[in-house]
């Protein structure tokens, strides 16, 4: 089945054997090296919105705590690294918290 990459109703996130996505169609038309250099990209994109996450995330408690909206213990930074790392682990564990899901 050459051409499948055209059948819209094939594209799917699902990895069976009738799926078809971007890292199939790159495979297909160009090679299988460009299918890795797909994977390693959203390995890289992943950890870069992680990174993200974790910088921007944490530091919006320290800035509320900073300006006594929150409670000054998220103002506390490591001496080594200038780290929140009580508002890193408050997110942690907020995420744990609401990240679960109901069944």
């Amino acid at each position: 089945m050459r051409r499948r990459w055209f059948r819209w109703d094939l594209w799917t996130t699902d990895l069976t054997g009738e799926s078809v996505g971007y890292a199939t169609v790159l495979v297909q038309n160009v090679g299988g090296w460009c299918g890795v250099l797909v994977v390693i990209t959203a390995v890289v994109g992943n950890l870069a919105i992680f990174n993200t996450n974790m910088a921007c995330g944490t530091r919006s408690l320290f800035v509320l705590a900073d300006d006594h909206l929150a409670p000054p213990c998220f103002t506390w930074l490591t001496k080594k690294s200038g780290v929140p790392s009580i508002g890193i682990l408050s997110r942690k564990g907020r995420r744990t918290f609401y990240g679960r899901k109901k069944h």
